[in-house]
């Protein structure tokens, strides 16, 4: 996939200040496609959800696969990756950002069986997740990965040093599905409605203006 450096370095020049609002704690921080910060202050708090990022024991996901996830109904999920494809730190710093996201219901699941998730991209691109590898002299001081979100995506800013190339295009096909079908969902309360629940049309809207082309 071709990546539009470009838009990449304009996404790292906001993360700065990312850096200097703090990123960890119960009330981490985001960056917005404008520069500007937010909180989950609004969300609706549900700590029963969860999700962790680690790396795979012998035999926990397929043979040939470098990422896996190990997801369940209510919003239960384990991202795995084959060891020597992902750090340790980088794992549980997603950890620590995307329980903010899913606790606070900016981030929501809306798929029951495992069946679903399995199947192939529909290529509906109802919102756009992906990870970008970048230098890490581009992110903040102590920082190995950065969510970018706007209304419609979020772009994730990893360390290429702490993931291989495999890995970062093995997630960007899973997250293709998940987000870009709407099985994981956007919920930004007072501009994204919450899903209905025997609603089969689609929830999202393509974004105008994506932060990064394939």
């Amino acid at each position: 996939m071709k990546i539009v450096w470009r838009k990449v370095v304009v996404l790292c020049k906001m993360v700065p200040r990312v850096a200097a609002e703090g990123i960890t704690g119960p009330r981490s921080h985001f960056c917005n496609s404008g520069g500007a910060l937010y909180r989950g202050d609004e969300l609706s708090y549900r700590p029963h959800i969860q999700v962790q990022y680690r790396i795979a024991a012998r035999g926990e996901i397929p043979d040939g696969r470098t990422v896996d996830i190990q997801d369940q109904p209510g919003g239960q999920a384990a991202v795995l990756f084959a060891p020597g494809h992902c750090s340790r730190r980088l794992a549980d710093g997603f950890t620590r950002m995307s329980m903010h996201q899913i606790v606070h219901g900016s981030w929501r699941q809306r798929w029951t069986t495992d069946d679903m998730r399995r199947r192939s991209a529909q290529g509906l691109m109802l919102a756009v997740s992906r990870w970008e590898r970048v230098p890490g002299c581009m992110l903040p001081s102590g920082r190995v990965v950065v969510g970018v979100e706007e209304d419609g995506s979020i772009v994730w800013l990893v360390d290429e040093d702490e993931c291989t190339r495999q890995a970062q295009n093995n997630m960007n096909d899973l997250l293709l599905r998940l987000v870009g079908d709407g099985l994981w969902i956007q919920c930004w309360f007072g501009r994204r409605p919450l899903p209905a629940v025997a609603s089969p049309a689609p929830l999202l809207t393509a974004p105008g203006a994506p932060l990064v082309l394939a």
